[in-house]
């Protein structure tokens, strides 16, 4: 009787704590960025749709740890690397909702798109500047996905 016990309860552990289908390390794939320009903001407490950059990323997470269950903690989990030279590296840091699921498998995919609003230029004699991001993100274990570049972005004066 003993065994019958034991093997129940191993069966019952394995059906409901499935494997994970993705590694459990976040990957992300590029997919898409609008518009192609932007105009730096005058004022900081009126931005327009003329200000906003928006970009979309496909993710995957073999444990399903993306995000933050308190998205005004400061936990930064998304993170957006300048690739202007005189930028000092300029990193721009977000907190991600959280995109755990309820279902019986741990792993997530889907797309999410942040906004990215109020980008400045560099320096504010030239009418433009051009410029990408490097893009990762990181999960609630610390695990750092890979890292992908966003393609040009025009930054216009004011």
């Amino acid at each position: 009787m003993k065994w019958g016990i034991s093997i129940g309860m191993v069966f019952w552990m394995a059906c409901s704590r499935p494997d994970p289908i993705f590694p459990i390390e976040p990957r992300i794939e590029f997919r898409a960025m609008y518009p192609d320009s932007v105009k730096e903001p005058i004022d900081f407490t009126q931005l327009t749709e003329e200000n906003r950059l928006y970009i979309t990323l496909y993710f995957q997470d073999g444990d399903g740890d993306l995000g933050s269950s308190e998205p005004d903690s400061g936990d930064a989990n998304f993170f957006l690397i300048d690739t202007r030279p005189n930028a000092n590296p300029e990193t721009l840091f977000y907190t991600l909702p959280d995109l755990s699921s309820d279902a019986l498998k741990p792993s997530i995919q889907g797309e999410i798109t942040v906004e990215v609003a109020g980008l400045l230029r560099t320096d504010p004699f030239v009418p433009a500047e051009t410029t990408s991001f490097f893009i990762y993100i990181k999960d609630r274990a610390g695990n750092r996905s890979n890292v992908v570049r966003t393609p040009t972005i025009t930054i216009l004066a004011p």
